[in-house]
């Protein structure tokens, strides 16, 4: 896979990741109590790993040659603990 393929699969990966915590979003506001809490909490954790993925995407687009195995290594990471904060 060449850097723009990557970077097209990139984009719509985290665009369906971050389609999945919108839904979680809306989800919150239809449950109650403990649920309730426990859902908001992990939408503020997932609020800051989407805002940490984007600065990773960003430095993706902007990469080097030189560069470009430690970036994709870091967006991939990024990618990886969005996925496993979803599935918590």
């Amino acid at each position: 896979m060449n850097r723009t393929e990557f970077k097209e699969k990139a984009k719509e990966n985290i665009d369906d990741l971050f389609q999945q915590l919108d839904q979680m979003e809306q989800k919150a506001l239809e449950v109650k109590g403990d649920a309730k809490e426990k859902l908001q909490e992990k939408i503020a954790l997932l609020q800051e790993r989407k805002k940490d993925l984007h600065d990773r995407f960003k430095n993706l687009e902007k990469s080097t040659d030189e560069n470009w195995t430690k970036v994709v290594n870091a967006f991939t990471n990024g990618v990886d603990a969005f996925k496993e904060t979803l599935q918590q």
